[in-house]
């Protein structure tokens, strides 16, 4: 993969790796790579403004029939606040717009949208909606799923629950947004034990007063909601 992506990167310079050079160079420089994926693996993301990026992706879960529910989620990078975290019936361009439109409704409209190259994210129904909106559609590489990181990290949370039926995907995912953004400091929003993505969306220093004990999906989701200070 890293010679097929590096061939397409380069590929107007006339510069090209094969798969046997990059397998030597990656066992000679051994020591050194897993100390490098060692600092990023632990460095501290930097949180920023909202709304300069949104990141976007689908995923899917099984109900107890097996019929796969499709899950829209969209994620504020510099808050990590989940705007937007939905069931839907298709992934019809059109479907997933009238989502954005509803987060853009409540939160404003972002600089760009990150997405992955699906064909429902980067149609050009998708692009021409956005681009009257002012806003960029930002594709990430192929098959590069980390340059979208922090909606592919979140949605890894979601990989313990369980669903009877569509319904009853609303309802949790519901209560894990609720969750998510209130009730669980994130360790990347002024260190460890930090704001939680709503104080961080709302621009509010990390509250202290008397909180209340929150509990969702049979007590696998747990923790303390503090209300803002006023």
């Amino acid at each position: 993969m890293i010679a097929e992506i590096f061939n397409r990167r380069f590929a107007e310079r006339h510069v090209i790796v094969s798969k046997s050079f990059v397998a030597l160079t990656l066992r000679r420089h051994h020591a050194e790579i897993v100390r490098l994926r060692r600092t990023i693996k632990h460095r501290v993301p930097r949180s920023g403004p909202t709304n300069r990026t949104w990141a976007m992706d689908l995923t899917a879960k099984a109900d107890l029939s097996g019929r796969q529910q499709l899950v829209l989620g969209i994620l504020d990078h510099g808050s990590r606040a989940a705007l937007r975290l939905a069931n839907l019936t298709d992934k019809r361009s059109l479907t997933i717009l009238r989502e954005v439109i509803e987060a853009i409704r409540r939160y404003g409209i972002p600089q760009r949208i990150r997405v992955d190259n699906e064909a429902c994210f980067v149609s050009a129904a998708m692009q021409v909606a956005l681009g009257r909106l002012g806003i960029r559609l930002q594709r990430i590489q192929p098959r590069c799923p980390w340059q979208n990181g922090r909606i592919e990290r979140f949605f890894q949370k979601l990989n313990h629950i369980a669903i009877v039926d569509g319904d009853d995907l609303c309802a949790k995912l519901a209560t894990f947004r609720c969750w998510y953004n209130h009730a669980r400091p994130h360790q990347h929003l002024l260190g460890r034990g930090g704001r939680t993505p709503a104080e961080a969306w709302g621009g509010r220093t990390k509250a202290t007063g008397m909180p209340t004990y929150f509990s969702g999906w049979n007590g696998r989701l747990v923790g303390w909601f503090f209300p803002p200070e006023r």
